[in-house]
């Protein structure tokens, strides 16, 4: 009998140690901002490219890490660009700079590579909205729609409490606009462009 209440008392008092020895998950998500300068150019035959200077801008992101390096990123970036003199009253008519506000959704996954350097995977959804002013004829021009992104980053930590992080990252998005037109090689042309997107950030980690 004595026997019988020493297992009782041993087991739960190994199944505490054991589990106190398990980092709990609300320790391991951790939340992350950064604020971010970027460039972004169209490539291809297509109108983005064809009539417009690459887009340059800021925007804030956030980044939720939560297990083994995986995690969820949700960002917004204003960027603008200017019509290509040449192209000027052609392809989209006589308009002033555009305007484009672009909100992004992603999948992230980080691996560390040294003692200060990681690399983050993602990918993603995109939401693209382009506006801008006809200045011959008044009214505006309003067009955008959804899309994709894939890309990475590279980071360098800058403190020893991993709370500073400086970073560069690159992204191929895929962008759709909702116009149609007869001859479908025309629609594909003002419809959809890849873009090259390049940008710069400081990351606080909290």
């Amino acid at each position: 009998m004595s026997k019988f209440w020493i297992i009782l008392f041993v087991v739960p008092c190994l199944v505490l140690s054991q589990s106190r020895k398990k980092k709990p998950i609300i320790e391991e998500i951790k939340f992350s901002i950064e604020p971010n300068v970027r460039v972004m150019k169209a490539i291809g035959d297509n109108a983005m490219n064809k009539a417009l200077s690459p887009f340059v801008g800021f925007g804030i992101g956030g980044t939720l890490d939560f297990y083994k390096g995986f995690g969820l990123t949700a960002e917004y970036n204003y960027l603008t660009a200017n019509l290509d003199k040449d192209n000027q009253g052609g392809l989209f008519g006589y308009m002033s700079a555009a305007t484009m506000h672009n909100f992004e959704f992603s999948g992230v996954y980080k691996h560390n590579i040294g003692e200060d350097v990681d690399l983050e995977a993602l990918a993603g959804a995109s939401i693209y909205r382009i506006t801008s002013k006809f200045i011959d004829k008044g009214g505006n021009f309003n067009e955008g729609n959804a899309g994709f992104h894939i890309g990475g980053k590279i980071l360098y930590t800058l403190d020893r409490e991993g709370v500073q992080q400086v970073l560069c990252g690159t992204k191929l998005n895929y962008y759709t606009a909702s116009i149609r037109n007869q001859n479908p090689k025309i629609e594909e042309f003002y419809s959809k462009a890849w873009f090259l997107n390049i940008s710069l950030a400081y990351r606080i980690n909290f």
